[in-house]
Order: C-alpha cells, then structure tokens, then sequence
C-alpha cells in the first residue's frame, strides 16, 4: 500500500492470470503491464498496453508491482535499471 501511495505511475509486471487477479484486488488504475515475453508486447491486457521495462522511462513517479514467478530476475533486471526493490518496486501482495 506505501507503493500505491507514494506513486502516481503504477505498472503491474506480469500480463497474465496473477497480474489481473492483482489488478482486480487492488481496485486500481494502473499505466499498463510490463512482460517478458516480447509476443505480448504492444498488445492490449484487461484494457491497457503491454510495455517491455525497456520501453518505460525510468522517474520518481513509477512503481512496479512485480506478478511473477520469475521475481529473482525480474529484481534483478529493475536494480540493474536503477530502481530500488521496497522503494519502487514490490512483489504482488
């Protein structure tokens, strides 16, 4: 919920069953989903674009709210990328 709060650009990390059981729990309006998988990628989920995290421009305003299995490499690829896991980026609830 501090995510949510301190943020005004929310994406969810992971266009699949998890993102939009996710989505639907926190009741939110979000910017988009980011995937992995570069076949979802410019397509449409639950009503918003699917980006890949190379496509977003990294600012003070985005939090993540990663929705996946592959949460290692996902921190991984954000701290890479200069986010800061708590700070800008969170594992689903």
């Amino acid at each position: 919920k501090d995510l949510l709060q301190r943020k005004s650009e929310i994406y969810i990390w992971g266009a699949g069953p998890t993102g939009e059981k996710v989505l639907k729990y926190l009741k939110i309006n979000i910017k988009g989903f980011i995937d992995s998988n570069e076949q979802l990628v410019g397509k449409s989920f639950l009503g918003k674009k699917i980006f890949q995290i190379s496509q977003i421009d990294k600012n003070p305003n985005i939090g993540i709210i990663i929705c996946s299995g592959h949460y290692k490499e996902i921190t991984n690829l954000l701290i890479e990328k200069g986010y800061t896991e708590k700070e800008d980026f969170v594992h689903q609830m």
